[in-house]
């Protein structure tokens, strides 16, 4: 359906124009969607769970195991300079279970597959429980499927500083069938990435912390998020984060608070992917991907979650699409942010072909959409809109944009242009006058008129193109 005859319908935008102070107008709450569905999770096999140490309010449960080795000792708080190595499958080290400990100058390195990260099966070091967990100046290496170096789930909280976490990932047999959910193997086919362990695995209601670190991953994930109860917080500040094959560098899941300062993301298909009701935010960060900055999708079934994405005083480069966003509302704020996209796409929205998406019912007119915010940023490149289940809005604010933009409200503020490079269609809202609108020579701007916008006819304008609104 053409846009003139979409926008006809809706003067306005569903829930309004976004702006750069947050989200707008937000529709009502949404259900908590990965709790709702847990009972209508298939039923999984129990996965056996080993750990060759539990720590118990300051008390020392050790386990022997074969596949664990250990070279110093633990105390009631924790241990400097313990060195663990190992190979075998599916053996924890050590699982923080209640009380406080601290880690300084531990150096682990271990072999051999997890079982199930869900439950954290496989983990050098866990916190579980109400555990709160420190390592410091410490050094974990993985090799292994689904082997995370660190994991932190129920309501514990895991501080990591000056460290440096890899997780090499492992090798699945060619006749492995992929499973969703516990136990899974690879990544999930939906996101069409590669990969076979995430180096740190945040899950449940719990907290993480990293400071001055390095988190590497082989494929798949380095910082990720799964499975939140409630609220699952995880932030990094001032870390490199990189995955060096196919995979994300963070992940922000349903419930999920994801925050990264004066860090710095290199990876070569995602930076960041979000997924449902969650935030994410960017903050004095620089972000290099050879595909994507953020792909935003939805499969918890509730097409009232929204993404709500917040870049600020960051720099992106990417090989493709900064923002790639898949049959999902979003809220998508960039403030005073640099944006180097090498296919001159900045943000382009799609039906998500993943058999998992969530369903817009035919009932379903107005949802949130997917708004975009500019403030303080020069930017150059498309806005591509090509989700016909949802509406898209830009609005500048005291920003330039340059490029195509194709079936999306627009709405300006402050000291605002746009010049167009190539045939947009629109509806502009709140427009009295042609001081923010450009195109250049051969390229047209067919608009319609939104809310308060009182311009009408065929306009020239000075950089050689035409306005012409209905």
């Amino acid at each position: 359906m053409a846009i003139k005859d979409v926008l006809r319908s809706f003067p306005a935008p569903p829930f309004g124009m976004p702006y750069p102070e947050g989200t707008g107008i937000m529709p009502p709450e949404p259900p908590n969607a990965w709790t709702f569905n847990m009972g209508d999770m298939p039923k999984f096999p129990d996965f056996p769970f080993k750990a060759a140490m539990v720590l118990r309010d300051g008390a020392v449960e050790a386990v022997p195991d074969p596949a664990i080795s250990f070279q110093g000792s633990l105390g009631p708080d924790g241990a400097d300079g313990l060195r663990i190595t190992g190979e075998g499958d599916g053996v924890n080290a050590i699982v923080a279970d209640s009380g406080s400990y601290c880690f300084t100058g531990l150096d682990a390195d271990v072999k051999g597959d997890g079982i199930n990260d869900f439950d954290g099966i496989g983990a050098v070091l866990m916190g579980r429980n109400s555990a709160v967990v420190e390592l410091r100046d410490s050094k974990i290496t993985t090799a292994g499927v689904i082997r995370p170096c660190t994991f932190v789930r129920d309501s514990a909280t895991l501080k990591v500083y000056n460290c440096v976490l890899t997780g090499e990932g492992g090798f699945v047999p060619d006749d492995y069938i992929p499973i969703p959910g516990p136990g899974m193997k690879k990544a999930p086919l939906g996101l069409k990435i590669d990969g076979t362990s995430r180096t740190h695995l945040s899950v449940g209601n719990s907290n993480a912390f990293f400071y001055d670190s390095t988190i590497v991953a082989d494929g798949w994930a380095a910082l990720s998020t799964d499975g939140c109860t409630d609220e699952l917080y995880l932030e990094a500040n001032n870390c490199d984060v990189i995955c060096r094959n196919s995979g994300y560098g963070v992940y922000s899941d349903g419930g999920c608070i994801v925050r990264l300062n004066g860090s710095r993301i290199k990876t070569s298909t995602h930076c960041a992917i979000m997924a449902g009701d969650c935030k994410l935010t960017l903050d004095s960060c620089t972000a290099e991907s050879g595909r994507y900055a953020v792909m935003m999708h939805d499969v918890h079934g509730f097409t009232s979650e929204i993404a709500k994405c917040y870049v600020r005083d960051s720099r992106l480069a990417v090989g493709e699409i900064p923002f790639f966003v898949k049959s999902t509302n979003a809220y998508i704020g960039i403030d005073n942010t640099a944006i180097d996209s090498k296919s001159g796409v900045l943000v382009h929205s799609v039906l998500n072909d993943d058999d998992h998406a969530t369903k817009v019912g035919e009932d379903e007119t107005e949802l949130y959409g997917i708004k975009i915010s500019i403030r303080k940023s020069e930017l150059c490149g498309d806005i591509l809109h090509d989700d016909p289940q949802r509406t898209m809005s830009v609005k500048l604010t005291d920003a330039t944009l340059t490029g195509q933009i194709r079936d999306a409200y627009v709405a300006f503020s402050g000291h605002s242009r746009w010049t167009a490079t190539g045939d947009s269609t629109v509806c502009l809202v709140n427009v009295t006058d042609l001081s923010s609108i450009d195109a250049v020579s051969g390229v047209t701007i067919q608009a319609v008129r939104g809310k308060d916008t009182s311009l009408s006819g065929s306009y020239d304008l000075p950089s050689g193109g035409r306005l012409v609104i209905e």
